[in-house]
Formats: structure tokens, sequence, C-alpha cells
């Protein structure tokens, strides 16, 4: 869990500063400003496990593809780095919905 949590912590700094090399602005730092860009939905109910588990596949289907979909854009500028954490990011997204999936298949 702790190897988890600090891949993700690595992760979201390298795409804070990737964002704001691509892009020329700064990247959003406030929890605010992430979730008015976020193609995620916040939950505010108490979903079941079962819809908890759906709602995560869904979240790292959605990762995945915002990564797919901004790959070109790292490599139109030539950013070996940013392609290589987007490819990071899509390999562990994929596979924690596949892992999360089959829960749900259980």
């Amino acid at each position: 869990m702790k190897a988890s949590i600090a891949n993700c912590s690595e992760g979201q700094s390298r795409i804070r500063i990737g964002l704001s090399f691509l892009s020329g602005f700064p990247a959003p730092g406030s929890y605010k400003q992430f979730s008015e860009l976020s193609s995620i939905d916040e939950e505010t109910g108490v979903p079941n496990a079962q819809e908890m588990v759906r709602q995560m596949v869904s979240g790292q289907e959605a990762v995945a593809r915002t990564a797919r979909k901004v790959a070109p854009l790292a490599d139109k500028v030539s950013d070996e780095p940013t392609l290589d954490l987007l490819t990071q990011r899509m390999q562990v997204h994929e596979k924690n919905a596949w892992m999360l999936r089959s829960l749900l298949e259980a």
C-alpha cells in the first residue's frame, strides 16, 4: 500500500511538471482546480461495495484514456519524459482496471 501511495505521489508531481511544460501555464495546485478539470465524477453518497469497485474501474479507465489522448501533444513537442510518464501511467491504470474488473466478475 505504501508503495502504491508513493508511486501515485511521484506520478502526480511529474504530471504537474509536464502540464506546466506542455501548456505554458502553471499546473493546477488545489483540489478545487483539479476537480474542475476532472473527467471523473465525485461520489457524494455511500455506494455499496460493488458500486465502489465499478466507480474505481471507471476512474482507472478514464485516467488511461486521458493519458492516451494527451500523448500526441507530448510527442508533437518531442517531450520524451512526458511520453514515458504517460506510458507508465497508462500501464498502471489499465492494470488496476483489469484487476478491479476481475473483482466484479467473481
